[in-house]
């Protein structure tokens, strides 16, 4: 093997460990922040870019996972609407509020602007245990 050769399958063994690096790295972070909206969800995102006052919610709780702020709210017989958010460095956050939002015009009503957030409503007819939990009727608690 020549000099040239040996530097060129120095090179190749640097590029293929590097490849691996950044598959490996690549795998290892998730972040689960859906563009689709499943058809049976309980839940309808209602703003892009947007999250409550920290006055209007009764609940804030670290997490990276959508589904895991979905079920928090869910499972929360007070909870209409949260807020996912997802920072640049990786910090999520999930906010629950008991408020139904006014999201008929261009910006949901007495929300704030954050890039990094999607506020979502519960779906009028999607409640967790029956009639004994539904959802507010239209004309509830709003802000």
């Amino acid at each position: 093997m020549t000099e040239m050769e040996r530097k060129v399958a120095v090179i190749v063994g640097y590029q293929l460990r590097l490849l691996l690096l950044a598959v490996t790295f690549a795998t290892a972070i998730q972040i689960d922040n859906r563009l689709v909206q499943p058809q049976h969800d309980c839940f309808e995102r209602i703003a892009l870019g947007a999250m409550l006052p920290f006055e209007k919610t009764f609940r804030n709780s670290d997490t990276n996972s959508l589904k895991i702020c979905e079920t928090l709210c869910l499972n929360d017989k007070e909870c209409q609407t949260f807020a996912f958010g997802i920072s640049g460095r990786g910090n999520g956050t999930c906010q629950l509020s008991a408020n139904t939002i006014d999201a008929t015009k261009s910006r949901p009503v007495g929300t704030i602007f954050d890039p990094d957030f999607d506020l979502y409503a519960r779906k009028y007819n999607c409640f967790l245990d029956g009639p004994t939990n539904p959802p507010p009727k239209p004309g509830g608690k709003k802000f």
